[in-house]
């Protein structure tokens, strides 16, 4: 048995429910993501909006057909 699936690991491996990795690292997103807006570390809907409109102005002038 290679030395990551002893102890623990090993017991973690066989106790999880299929899709529960995956639901614990949602869960921990999710709490990262709450604990992100209670520090305040967010950006306003339009500001979202406004630097969006500005990527597809620049993306539309860069692959804009070229005047003959």
């Amino acid at each position: 048995m290679n030395n990551f699936m002893k102890g623990d690991a090993m017991q973690d491996k066989l106790t999880k429910v299929p899709g529960q990795e995956y639901q614990d690292w949602f869960n921990a997103q999710v709490r990262l993501g709450l604990e992100d807006i209670e520090a305040g570390r967010v950006v306003a809907h339009e500001q979202v909006c406004k630097d969006m409109q500005t990527l597809l102005e620049t993306i539309k002038k860069e692959h804009a057909p070229k005047a003959p």
